[in-house]
């Protein structure tokens, strides 16, 4: 389980220092295995669904990268990021929308994107809360700075922003309405993370320098908190053998109240914790914008 642990956060590592594209498809696919044995792990019923979920959803995404991959080198003839960069403007503009498409499908579904997270919650579910921490807290944000780092080097100019902060919104405001269902916590606390991923995502998505200091707080804030989160949950699992939300009323533990009180309340973006910093920033950023419509 450990070795997987270290295996997984290896992976990402490569991903997001990759400077060749066809480096981090390498890195998107071997961390994808991981994440795989990692999500079915406890083989249960609920966790080898989850984990075989995870595998067809990391397949078929894989499919349309390495589309946009071939696409790329048989117009430019390199992988390398750099050079890539330098070119893809140049490119006809029927290629550059198809390969700009293939690659937000690719990277859509790992960065858990709306509509393309319909398996994120029956893998939070599935595995283990140490599992869900990593998940939440580190993998998700890797893939998503590789997905914005390959749209600011190729599309500098900024061209798709809008669409692409108006499907953050759209992806935070499904999370969030659909996180009001859940009963059962580790789903809950799933729905959670799609729509403060879906709000990083949103700010990463403006370009500008403010929105990005913003994503990087709530990047910090949001880490922090769901580790504390998924960890507790852990305990709690231990003393009640349930991940009922009606559990959280029988909660013995004052340290186990405050520091979960803590969590949600950064969360939440309440004045006074972490999580106030980053989406304040966003707000404004978006004022900046002049894009009231996503406020």
């Amino acid at each position: 389980f450990f070795i997987l642990l270290n295996m997984l956060l290896a992976w990402s590592i490569g991903l997001v220092l990759s400077s060749d594209i066809f480096n981090i498809y390498v890195f998107f696919e071997i961390t994808g295995v991981s994440a795989y044995i990692l999500t079915a792990y406890k083989k249960t019923p609920v966790a080898l669904e989850a984990g075989i979920k995870y595998l067809i959803t990391g397949a078929v995404a894989s499919v349309f990268l390495i589309f946009a991959i071939t696409l790329i080198y048989i117009n430019i003839g390199s992988l390398n990021l750099a050079i890539i960069a330098q070119n893809f403007e140049q490119l006809p503009y029927n290629i550059k929308i198809l390969i700009s498409i293939l690659l937000l499908i690719g990277f859509g579904f790992k960065v858990e994107i709306f509509p393309l997270n319909f398996w994120v919650t029956d893998v939070y579910e599935g595995s283990s809360s140490l599992v869900n921490a990593l998940f939440s807290g580190i993998v998700v944000k890797a893939y998503l700075f590789v997905f914005f780092h390959i749209i600011y080097l190729f599309l500098p100019s900024a061209e798709f922003s809008v669409f692409l902060v108006y499907l953050g919104s759209l992806s935070m405001l499904v999370a969030e309405i659909a996180g009001l269902k859940q009963t059962n916590l580790k789903r809950l606390f799933a729905y959670s993370s799609l729509g403060q991923v879906a709000l990083i995502f949103t700010a990463f998505a403006m370009q500008n320098i403010d929105a990005i200091q913003a994503a990087l707080f709530i990047v910090f804030a949001h880490s922090i908190a769901k580790f504390i989160i998924f960890l507790s949950l852990t305990s709690i699992y231990k003393e009640h053998k349930s991940f009922d939300i009606e559990t959280l009323k029988e909660l013995n533990s004052p340290f186990l109240r405050t520091v979960m009180l803590i969590a949600m309340l950064s969360l939440l973006g309440i004045p006074l914790f972490v999580g106030f910093i980053g989406k304040f920033l966003v707000l404004k950023s978006l004022v900046v914008e002049g894009m009231f419509s996503v406020l």
